[in-house]
Protein backbone atom coordinates (compact mmCIF):
# COMPACT_ATOMS: atom_id res chain seq x y z
CA UNK A 1 0.00 0.00 0.00
CA UNK A 2 1.11 3.69 -0.63
CA UNK A 3 0.33 6.50 1.42
CA UNK A 4 -2.46 8.97 0.63
CA UNK A 5 0.34 11.67 1.05
CA UNK A 6 2.44 10.55 -1.97
CA UNK A 7 -1.03 9.92 -3.93
CA UNK A 8 -1.54 13.49 -3.46
CA UNK A 9 1.46 14.80 -5.00
CA UNK A 10 -0.13 13.67 -8.62
CA UNK A 11 -2.54 16.04 -10.50
CA UNK A 12 -4.33 12.85 -11.51
CA UNK A 13 -5.67 12.36 -8.02
CA UNK A 14 -5.58 16.54 -7.14
CA UNK A 15 -9.72 16.44 -7.17
CA UNK A 16 -10.20 12.70 -4.48
CA UNK A 17 -11.72 13.35 -0.89
CA UNK A 18 -9.68 11.46 2.07
CA UNK A 19 -11.96 8.26 1.50
CA UNK A 20 -11.65 7.85 -2.11
CA UNK A 21 -7.46 8.48 -1.70
CA UNK A 22 -7.54 5.76 1.33
CA UNK A 23 -9.87 3.32 -1.29
CA UNK A 24 -7.26 3.93 -3.80
CA UNK A 25 -3.98 3.74 -1.54
CA UNK A 26 -5.24 0.31 -0.36
CA UNK A 27 -5.17 -1.29 -4.21
CA UNK A 28 -1.85 0.16 -4.88
CA UNK A 29 1.50 -1.22 -4.06
CA UNK A 30 5.02 0.13 -4.34
CA UNK A 31 7.15 -1.96 -6.59
CA UNK A 32 11.15 -2.00 -7.68
CA UNK A 33 12.65 -2.55 -11.30
CA UNK A 34 15.97 -2.74 -11.77
CA UNK A 35 17.78 -0.97 -15.84
CA UNK A 36 15.94 -2.77 -18.44
CA UNK A 37 13.07 -4.33 -16.54
CA UNK A 38 9.79 -4.05 -18.58
CA UNK A 39 6.71 -2.47 -17.23
CA UNK A 40 4.30 -4.43 -19.46
CA UNK A 41 4.36 -5.26 -23.16
CA UNK A 42 2.61 -5.27 -25.88
CA UNK A 43 -1.10 -7.24 -25.73
CA UNK A 44 -0.94 -7.95 -22.27
CA UNK A 45 -3.99 -6.66 -20.34
CA UNK A 46 -3.96 -2.99 -19.13
CA UNK A 47 -4.68 -3.56 -15.43
CA UNK A 48 -1.68 -1.13 -14.03
CA UNK A 49 -1.21 2.22 -13.56
CA UNK A 50 2.42 2.86 -12.93
CA UNK A 51 3.45 6.32 -11.27
CA UNK A 52 7.21 7.02 -11.14
CA UNK A 53 8.56 8.24 -7.96
CA UNK A 54 12.15 7.66 -8.60
CA UNK A 55 14.36 7.26 -11.75
CA UNK A 56 13.06 7.21 -15.46
CA UNK A 57 10.84 5.22 -17.77
CA UNK A 58 11.85 5.05 -21.35
CA UNK A 59 8.92 4.11 -23.65
CA UNK A 60 9.92 1.68 -26.60
CA UNK A 61 7.21 0.94 -29.26
CA UNK A 62 6.99 -1.37 -31.66
CA UNK A 63 5.93 -0.11 -35.72
CA UNK A 64 4.22 -2.68 -37.76
CA UNK A 65 4.89 -1.97 -41.72
CA UNK A 66 3.69 -4.11 -44.35
CA UNK A 67 3.05 -6.79 -42.02
CA UNK A 68 6.71 -6.83 -40.42
CA UNK A 69 7.69 -5.65 -37.05
CA UNK A 70 10.28 -3.08 -36.46
CA UNK A 71 11.64 -1.99 -32.91
CA UNK A 72 11.72 2.07 -32.41
CA UNK A 73 13.52 3.23 -29.30
CA UNK A 74 11.74 6.14 -28.74
CA UNK A 75 13.87 8.96 -26.92
CA UNK A 76 10.94 10.03 -24.84
CA UNK A 77 10.77 9.20 -21.36
CA UNK A 78 9.01 9.42 -18.32
CA UNK A 79 10.46 10.47 -15.09
CA UNK A 80 9.70 10.87 -11.47
CA UNK A 81 6.24 12.24 -10.49
CA UNK A 82 4.70 11.49 -13.69
CA UNK A 83 2.41 8.69 -14.22
CA UNK A 84 2.49 5.92 -17.36
CA UNK A 85 -0.16 3.32 -18.50
CA UNK A 86 -1.14 1.82 -22.00
CA UNK A 87 -4.44 0.31 -23.28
Amino acid sequence: MVSTELLRRYSLFAGQNNYMLEEIAMLSNEITKDKGDWLFREDEDATTLYLVLEGAVALTLYVYLNGSGQHLSSSHSIGKGEIIGWS
